[in-house]
């Protein structure tokens, strides 16, 4: 367990967004405090006296949004992780916010990164301070600026305010796969992808506004082979006024890929999820409902809402309580074991409905982190299987009924012969004839 607890700063005014936001992190292994805001003077007042570690902005508030949320954090404290966390937003938008500053963005209905993206944030944040730093100690000495740029493995290049190459480190040479020779005759412009090539002109204007720029680039190895750099570039003027700017990047390519596969992924598994045909439900170690699939609500016709306030014992048959309260005890002390089980439940109308299936933990898989249960509805097909089991038994109690009055000599006999076989075979409770 990490003993740091972090300060998170959610500026949302929405309670229902920001609740969902502290109980997706409070069940991470990090310890979190939160603090909510939702105008401008108390996002100012908790930056300066809450403190923040990172902080996570919705985008439109009712007299706020997260364009002056960045603009105000720079102003005061720069080093401070800026996520945004919206419901949605446009392509341009997102990217012309992360050009402004934000470290990151994510959308509501997509929060699993969450908790990875604020590590990544706080991890970057804390690179950047560490190049700030190291960029400080190189304008000190020459020859300890050329030994760390020889040999840092992130990409350090240095161009003129029109982009023609001054210097790259051997680390940039490998990324691009070209000569020192050959890089020293080229452009900036020269290395982006055409398509990204008019993006050029308005990242010299932002740093020519501002003295830095973020952001990513796209550029084109001598191969040919399409790379992403997320880079990080100062403007710095000599003793004789020259100015040039300061390139620092990582090639975030295959990070990029996996996310866009990661994000595939979880789209199709939410489409498997949303589409199956049974109930897939997850529970907390408490016991708490924290996911239903959307089939839950068409099978049981208990809305979500409603469902979390049905207790356990409304919901499920009084004669099948204690085996769903022992399978579960089962569940908890074995997990990854999954165990059948079968119940009948409350549906919404009054009636019970047949649910089959099984009941796994993954309280253990930090990927999963819940218990996990997978029920179909059988009602039809044990309603179905008791009608059979009747007409066998009436089938049964008709054909032992013939038999015997075969072999009955008297009325007295076939009587109560007949009551007989209407209790042993056709399983009546009770038979008379009057």
């Amino acid at each position: 367990m990490n003993p740091v607890t972090l300060k998170i700063l959610i500026v949302e005014d929405t309670a229902t967004d920001a609740e969902i936001i502290q109980r997706l992190l409070k069940r991470t292994e990090t310890s979190y405090e939160f603090e909510v805001v939702a105008d401008r003077p108390s996002y100012i007042n908790a930056i300066e006296n809450f403190k923040p570690d990172v902080i996570l902005s919705d985008n439109a508030l009712p007299q706020f949004s997260a364009s002056e949320a960045l603009k105000l954090l720079q102003q005061i404290d720069s080093n401070i992780p800026f996520i945004l966390v919206t419901g949605t937003v446009s392509e341009e938008f997102a990217a012309g916010i992360i050009k402004a500053g934000a470290d990151d963005y994510l959308l509501k209905d997509r929060l699993t990164r969450l908790p990875v993206a604020i590590e990544a944030a706080i991890k970057q944040k804390k690179a950047d301070r560490e190049k700030q730093e190291a960029i400080e100690q190189l304008k000190q000495s020459e020859e300890k600026y050329r030994e760390i740029v020889e040999n840092i493995t992130d990409i350090i290049c240095t161009h003129d305010l029109n982009g023609k190459i001054l210097s790259t480190n051997p680390a940039a040479r490998q990324n691009l796969g070209y000569e020192i020779s050959e890089l020293e005759e080229m452009n900036i412009r020269d290395l982006l992808v055409p398509a990204y090539n008019v993006e050029f002109d308005n990242y010299i204007a932002l740093i020519r506004q501002n003295g830095h720029a973020n952001g990513a680039m796209r550029v084109q190895t001598k191969t040919g082979e399409e790379r992403i750099w997320e880079y990080h570039n100062t403007l710095s003027s000599s003793r004789s006024g020259i100015k040039t700017i300061m390139g620092f990047a990582q090639d975030a390519t295959e990070r990029i890929k996996a996310e866009r596969m990661l994000s595939q992924n979880e789209k199709r598994f939410r489409a498997l999820v949303e589409n199956n045909e049974g109930i897939i439900s997850m529970l907390d170690k408490n016991m708490k409902t924290i996911f239903r699939s959307a089939s839950a609500f068409r099978i049981t016709g208990w809305s979500n809402e409603e469902f979390e306030k049905i207790d356990t014992s409304d919901y499920v048959h009084p004669d099948d309580l204690e085996k769903v309260t022992e399978t579960f005890a089962l569940t908890v002390d074995k997990p990854g074991i999954p165990f059948p089980l079968m119940l009948r439940a409350m549906h919404k109308e009054g009636y019970y409905i047949c649910l089959e299936g099984v009941v796994n933990n993954l309280l253990h898989e930090k990927a999963v982190n819940g218990i996990i249960t997978n029920l179909r509805d059988v009602t039809e097909r044990i309603n179905t299987e008791a009608k059979i089991l009747k007409a066998n038994r009436l089938y049964a109690f008709i054909s032992q009924v013939n038999q015997m009055i075969v072999r009955a000599s008297d009325t007295s006999t076939i009587f109560e012969e007949a009551c007989k076989i209407a209790i042993d075979f056709g399983k009546f409770k009770m038979a008379w004839i009057g």
